[in-house]
């Protein structure tokens, strides 16, 4: 049960990462605004947030299925990291949780 649900939260990360942003909605911000980084909390593994956001850039959504596929050699790696027990599920959890609420 908890091995489906970190596939499935990595799948939605994927699908939510992934997306394409219209293009007209794109803004040119002027010279003098600077964006303000993200706030990430202290409990979120900044290593595994780089790793989940590279493995998101590869995964392809298939819209008629409702099915994501991700199927590059990070993903199978980071996947059995959780299953050797190299990583902690529960130590996880802030991770994603973040990830997945995050706007970008």
């Amino acid at each position: 049960m908890t091995r489906q649900l970190i596939l499935g939260l990595a799948f939605l990360l994927a699908a939510a990462c992934g997306k394409k942003e219209d293009k007209k909605a794109e803004a040119v911000p002027s010279a003098s605004a600077q964006p303000a980084a993200p706030a990430v909390p202290a409990n979120v593994d900044l290593k595994l947030l780089e790793k989940l956001k590279e493995i998101a850039k590869t995964c392809e959504a298939s819209a008629g299925r409702d099915r994501i596929n991700c199927s590059s050699a990070e993903k199978n790696s980071l996947v059995s990291s959780f299953n050797r027990g190299e990583r902690s599920r529960v130590k996880a959890l802030p991770t994603f949780t973040h990830i997945l609420s995050s706007s970008d």
